[in-house]
């Protein structure tokens, strides 16, 4: 079965281009109208219904979709390596670098 990932930073700096490009890979026809949902930098979110899964589900109106790095300085160093420990086959997989430049 065709596999398609995108990242997260890609899908943040161009949501609406990310979008676009999975929803063809999945033989989908989008409109504009169907991508309406996003205003510029942010997405408007309308009440839903979900039954788990993340809290953020709940969240109705304007989210900003912008990159989240925070981590990277707010996380102690000891905590950054043993997260960087644990991850770094998946990094590896999907073509992140081991050591970050920052």
């Amino acid at each position: 079965m065709p596999v398609r990932r995108i990242r997260y930073e890609q899908f943040v700096a161009q949501p609406r281009r990310a979008l676009t490009e999975l929803a063809e890979f999945a033989g989908l026809d989008v409109s504009d109208a169907d991508l309406d949902f996003l205003d510029g930098d942010d997405a408007v979110l309308k009440p839903g219904h979900s039954a788990a899964g993340n809290p953020m589900r709940f969240t109705v109106g304007r989210v900003p979709l912008r990159r989240d790095d925070v981590w990277r300085s707010a996380l102690p160093p000891a905590q950054r390596r043993l997260v960087g420990t644990v991850c770094a086959p998946l990094l590896r997989a999907y073509g992140y670098p081991l050591r970050s430049s920052r």
